[in-house]
């Protein structure tokens, strides 16, 4: 007795791997529009903290130090020492906040292709450990945020 091999229809099957590339798409653009949208409210959220007059630095400080924090971060490693030691310049809320504002958002340090806040830069460029000692600092510093 033979065993009957249905026979594989090609058209049915573009049609569904197109169906599929479609969902993926969605999906993709999606997120990428509710993250815009959450980043905008937050950001209008931290103009409103950030008091000029208890900022630290110039606002190309913020800039400088953004784009320092951003160079400490590869796919494979972070140089925490680094982080920690521009984290310890924040003397104020404003200050971080600003910083964060500076920041705003860049390429993320792993394989999360897209952009993130500084938030997300340090969740997922660094330990439990490493953020625990980057509140410590915050704590020290008498800035009430913890990442």
């Amino acid at each position: 007795m033979k065993l009957e091999v249905p026979a594989l229809n090609s058209k049915l099957l573009v049609k569904w791997i197109i169906i599929l590339v479609v969902i993926i798409a969605l999906y993709f653009g999606i997120r990428k529009v509710i993250k815009t949208i959450s980043s905008d409210s937050s950001l209008k959220n931290m103009n409103a903290e950030i008091k000029p007059d208890q900022l630290s630095y110039p606002l190309t400080m913020y800039a400088s130090l953004a784009d320092q924090l951003e160079s400490t971060s590869t796919l494979l490693t972070t140089d925490e020492q680094a982080v920690y030691t521009i984290i310890k310049k924040m003397n104020t809320l404003s200050d971080l906040l600003q910083l964060m504002k500076s920041f705003g958002q860049r390429s993320a340090p792993n394989w999360n292709f897209g952009k993130v806040t500084l938030a997300a830069f340090i969740q997922e460029g660094m330990s439990a450990s490493e953020i625990a000692n980057i509140n410590k600092i915050l704590t020290v510093n008498n800035i009430n945020y913890s990442f």
